[in-house]
């Protein structure tokens, strides 16, 4: 690394009326630096491959199932307003969210192959507009800005499975009911039989807990119209100088959807 320092006085004076000042004014000094690239090469190391321990077959495991995949379209028309009046979009760059992804299971006509889909989510845009700050007659200036937003959505669709969940049926409860030999626990002047105490009541539960069926959003493809409404000054004399205060969004959403299950597979020889 090398250093150069210049050091220059220059002296100007300055006549205001009778009085005359002499003012110095010290170069900054320049340095000029050269860049240091370290590298190193590294060796490479050998390897042997190693013998992992397995469960013979026929064995049960417990893995994610394919229950379908699907294509859903959904329609979204959104309207924005900036803070600042739009002279011309830019670019806009687009990511979708999912916040849910609910399976109803249904039964149709007696089948278990369908289920009905809750979507929700949000499509996250960052829009880089420009605007108009100053206009003669050969130069229109502005500005380049950008600003985030998030487009919510909602659907619901009709699915059919490939391979269908599995769900157990959890049912209330069941009483049930001890013989008693002699009754005398509410009345004492009861006489000694045999049967159902009436003061007495067990019953039984039983709950079963499902695996939940969880998606995968395999691919979002979004085809858009945007269209810029309510001009601000209607009197311009060329279109290229007209501004505007709202967008409005006409959007085609393409999402890919996996549904998935965890159940227990057997693996045979």
């Amino acid at each position: 690394m090398s250093k150069r320092h210049h050091s220059r006085k220059y002296e100007n004076k300055l006549h205001s009326g009778k009085q005359e000042h002499e003012i110095t004014v010290d170069k900054d000094t320049i340095e000029n630096c050269e860049a240091a690239v370290i590298s190193e090469t590294l060796p490479i190391c050998e390897n042997s491959p190693c013998k992992s321990e397995v469960t013979p077959r026929p064995v049960t495991v417990k893995v994610p199932v394919v229950l379908t995949e699907c294509g859903i379209t959904i329609t979204i028309q959104s309207s924005l307003k900036l803070e600042e009046n739009v002279l011309e979009i830019k670019h806009i760059r687009k990511n979708v969210y999912l916040n849910q992804c609910k399976l109803i299971p249904n039964s149709e006509h007696g089948k278990f192959n369908n289920g009905i889909l809750f979507l929700e989510g949000f499509i996250k845009k960052n829009i880089e507009y420009t605007t108009k700050d100053y206009n003669t007659k050969s130069v229109l200036r502005g500005k380049l800005k950008h600003a985030t937003v998030k487009v919510p959505f909602k659907s619901t669709t009709k699915i059919t499975f490939k391979t269908p969940p599995k769900f157990k049926t959890n049912i209330t409860h069941d009483e049930v009911e001890l013989l008693e030999t002699s009754i005398k626990v509410c009345d004492i002047c009861e006489e000694n039989i045999a049967g159902e105490n009436i003061c007495e009541k067990n019953f039984k539960l039983t709950e079963f807990f499902n695996e939940k069926v969880f998606c995968e959003l395999i691919c979002a493809e979004i085809i858009e119209s945007d269209i810029l409404e309510n001009p601000i000054n209607k009197d311009c004399k060329s279109s290229i100088e007209q501004t505007f205060s709202n967008i409005t969004e006409r959007v085609v959403l393409l999402l890919t959807i996996r549904l998935l299950q965890n159940q227990h597979v057997e693996i045979s020889k």
